[in-house]
């Protein structure tokens, strides 16, 4: 048979026909406009109308706009389920992955064990989901039944540990802690501790859920996390594949009270793999509090590199004027030499 005719057969109409694709983004442009969508909706086949049509024949520009939020909400008022699945319950939609296939606020706590577990393509569980969709309700929930669960076994079996394995990672490494971090989500920050999720599991990329809490501005979540280090005596300074460590991100954001929490003396040597250190940084992203820090803190503003060339002299001679102002503001040397006589002097006249 034909590919043609195979599509014919399972969607009951060829998704690929230029007229179905142009039809089908016509319709759903309607959709967006209209308040009777009873008129114009028809099932085809197998679950499927004219929308998801478009959806099957990868209409990139339609995908893009089903998967946008406020026009996700449209389609929902309107009845659409834009999560269909064929008949082999493979969803058309990509935003598919993040529904939650009937589970609700009040069905989460008489739904199955297996319902909660089943994980999609991207290893990503109902858990998983909830968080990267914002429903806390639906996530405290789940997490509060598995603290239940424990609450009535004296010993977790294997069976149950692989169930609920509350540091189970989906296929970027990531565990439900990392993503309530980069969401800020508080009480699920506090409820996974509460159920001894590590805090320092790492993606792949190296990256804990401190690191991206402070990446993401979830500076509040940030500290929940480094108590929470800091109580179980495990290390704030893990670094990702780029040497960076929670500390290197703080002073990218500017986060003085942060990096006064995690600093140590440690820090004063500390490098990335660009070779440069914190102070560095702070000055490389315009942080002059920062700068002041670390310079009140025994880290020399006036350092140099082979060539003699202190941070000022670097700024200068790679143009980055705002750099070295605030190097200057904060009491670097302008009359230093390099070892080829060169100061900062001779290179801002240059």
């Amino acid at each position: 048979m034909a590919f043609e005719d195979k599509m014919i057969v399972k969607f009951g109409f060829n998704p690929l026909d230029p007229k179905r694709i142009k039809e089908a983004t016509s319709l759903y442009l309607k959709i967006l406009q209209t308040e009777n969508f009873a008129q114009i909706k028809r099932n085809i086949k197998n679950g499927y109308d004219r929308v998801h049509a478009a959806m099957v024949s990868y209409v990139s520009d339609l995908q893009q706009n089903i998967k946008d939020d406020a026009n996700q909400s449209v389609l929902l008022t309107q009845g659409v389920d834009i999560y269909i699945g064929s008949d082999s319950n493979v969803e058309i939609n990509p935003s598919a992955r993040f529904n939650f296939r009937g589970l609700s606020e009040d069905n989460v706590e008489t739904i199955s064990q297996e319902h909660l577990v089943n994980c999609n393509e991207l290893q990503e569980s109902p858990l998983f989901l909830a968080l990267t969709n914002n429903n806390i309700a639906i996530a405290e929930k789940i997490l509060r039944r598995y603290q239940q669960k424990l609450q009535h076994i004296s010993t977790v079996t294997k069976e149950f540990s692989f169930c609920f394995d509350i540091d189970h990672s989906n296929a970027f490494g990531e565990t439900a802690l990392f993503v309530a971090a980069a969401r800020g989500h508080h009480q699920a920050v506090k409820l996974l501790l509460q159920l001894d999720a590590s805090a320092n599991k790492c993606r792949r990329d190296g990256l804990t859920p401190l690191h991206v809490a402070i990446a993401e501005n979830q500076f509040e979540v940030a500290a929940i996390l480094i108590q929470h280090l800091i109580n179980k005596s495990a290390s704030t300074r893990l670094m990702d594949d780029k040497g960076r460590t929670p500390i290197w991100f703080a002073v990218q954001k500017g986060c003085l009270s942060l990096v006064k929490t995690l600093w140590s003396d440690d820090d004063r040597k500390y490098t990335d793999k660009n070779g440069d250190n914190l102070l560095v940084i702070a000055a490389e992203f315009g942080q002059v509090e920062l700068v002041k820090f670390f310079r009140d803190n025994q880290m020399s503003i006036d350092q140099t590199d082979d060539a003699g060339y202190t941070l000022v002299m670097q700024a200068l001679k790679n143009q980055q004027i705002t750099r070295a102002k605030i190097l200057i503001q904060q009491g670097a040397s302008v009359v230093k030499m390099g070892s080829d006589g060169a100061t900062a002097l001779k290179l801002a006249k240059n």
